[in-house]
């Protein structure tokens, strides 16, 4: 409840910040700004799913490492047991495999992540670069004074796509 009571303002003002910078884009490129709310409206979704993705690999890994404490809790508590009828080779087998499939599914988990963080490093950039790439394109000339002004709307742009997607990993 303290997380979302904590993030509620900045999720509240991320559709102001949005309309406020692609508003300040369309100013700025004109049409040409058409092409940046094309790949922002694909990676957003994208950038959600994954995250969500992340949050479900993670509590799946929570219930494979509390199936492995368990299982080794219990060898541990009744050792003299095992000991007595030799059971050593098959508990040790059983903890063996829970501790595979927890680490399959922690591998599962840092592979979705590292696709997750690359995406939010990745979209931002590509978001850029079609802006540009359309601007040019259409014959227009793309001076530094444009340029760094388009830079400093994208900042805007971008904020909510760096940092929504870790809202929905937190809930």
């Amino acid at each position: 409840m303290q997380r979302i009571a904590s993030q509620i303002p900045y999720i509240a003002t991320i559709p102001f910040m949005l309309i406020f910078g692609f508003s300040l884009l369309f100013q700025k490129l004109g049409l040409t700004a058409l092409a940046a709310i094309g790949v922002f409206t694909i990676s957003f979704p994208v950038n959600i799913v994954l995250s969500s993705i992340m949050a479900q690999l993670a509590k799946k890994y929570m219930v494979k490492q509390g199936q492995r404490m368990s299982s080794t809790t219990e060898t541990l508590n009744n050792i003299k047991t095992i000991k007595l009828y030799s059971w050593i080779e098959i508990f040790r087998d059983i903890i063996y495999d829970r501790r595979n499939d927890e680490l399959n599914m922690l591998l599962k988990r840092q592979i979705v992540m590292a696709i997750t963080l690359g995406s939010l490093l990745f979209f931002p950039l590509i978001l850029q670069l079609t802006c540009y790439s359309v601007y040019i394109g259409f014959g227009n000339y793309l001076d530094l004074p444009t340029a760094y002004s388009i830079i400093a709307v994208f900042n805007i742009i971008e904020a909510p796509l760096r940092q929504f997607p870790i809202f929905i990993g937190n809930f």
